[in-house]
């Protein structure tokens, strides 16, 4: 049984107009309502264990299924970078953002 503090780890109270910004996929999934923090937690510890991502981890923990890690995968790829996952000119026309 996982104590519930270990579990909530403090944050910072950022005003709505300075969130923090957004650098890993967990917390992409985390703000996006699709995983909880302590689901992204065990997913961590399974990343750190097992030597594996977060995305690899979240379908083998089944939390989330592959085709919709995949998908936001390709969200947060758009969102860190608009002008595609590969940057321009690098991604065929299928996989560009926008």
């Amino acid at each position: 049984m996982t104590d519930a503090r270990w579990v909530e780890a403090p944050t910072r109270h950022y005003p709505a107009h300075r969130q923090r910004p957004i650098r890993h996929l967990g917390e992409w999934l985390v703000r996006r309502g699709l995983i909880s923090r302590a689901d992204l937690f065990v997913a961590l510890d399974a990343c750190y264990r097992h030597d594996c991502r977060v995305g690899d981890a979240l379908v083998w923990l089944e939390i989330l299924d592959r085709p919709a890690v995949e998908a936001e995968a390709r969200r947060f790829a758009c969102f860190c970078n608009p002008a595609g996952p590969a940057g321009p000119g690098g991604a065929d026309k299928s996989t560009q953002c926008g």
